[in-house]
């Protein structure tokens, strides 16, 4: 069950784990909140955007390869930081464009993917809603805790290095603002297509919580 998790790529909610392993969904809620407790695998309430109760997902927990990927970026991005007195978004970026310089496409639409993809690689949990284009959802941060003492740096870095690999990969959008802990352990980036960078596109606070 926990490699399941891990294939998909995305948070999963019991009836979708319960099709792809072929058991019935109280055993699945069963094993999945076995998973939480060992702290192999996170729930997460998601709403649709609509009334009702949110969605209980799950997802697996990092792993450790992924762990320590992730880390050594947010090393290299605050070492950018302190040697070069630069602003943590400003290193963030260039920490995004080194992560993302293989995967530049000729698609713009495969770019984004990709993107979306190495971010699940670190241990991220990324997903795109398909009733609300300009948004993606960050489901799980490996650097929770970190960001919830300090967003004003590594939000700010995460923010950056959103952007950085967008604009390495050769993506048509980018992040005009980042809504930490939307949930317990969900964030919001919202995007806008590149050729409005320069226009008054309104947008959130980037770092409020």
């Amino acid at each position: 069950m926990l490699s399941t998790l891990r294939s998909q790529g995305r948070p999963l909610d019991v009836r979708e784990v319960a099709r792809l392993v072929g058991l019935h969904v109280n055993t699945v809620r069963f094993h999945l909140e076995g998973l939480v407790d060992d702290g192999d695998a996170q729930r997460t309430s998601v709403r649709n955007g609509g009334r009702g109760r949110p969605r209980t997902v799950y997802s697996a927990g990092l792993d450790p390869v992924a762990s320590d990927r992730a880390h050594r970026m947010l090393a290299g991005i605050l070492t950018d930081v302190v040697a070069g007195a630069m602003k943590p978004r400003r290193a963030g970026e260039l920490e995004g464009r080194r992560l993302a310089a293989a995967l530049s496409t000729d698609d713009p639409d495969d770019a984004f993917g990709a993107v979306a993809a190495d971010l699940d690689t670190l241990g991220f949990v990324t997903e795109a809603p398909s009733e609300r284009p300009g948004e993606l959802l960050i489901h799980r941060c490996p650097f929770q805790d970190l960001a919830r003492r300090n967003p004003e740096i590594v939000c700010d870095a995460h923010l950056g290095v959103l952007n950085g690999m967008l604009d390495a990969a050769g993506a048509q959008v980018r992040v005009s603002g980042l809504d930490p802990f939307v949930s317990t352990d969900t964030c919001r980036a919202f995007l806008v297509p590149l050729a409005r960078q320069d226009a008054a596109v309104p947008a959130p606070p980037a770092l409020q919580h």
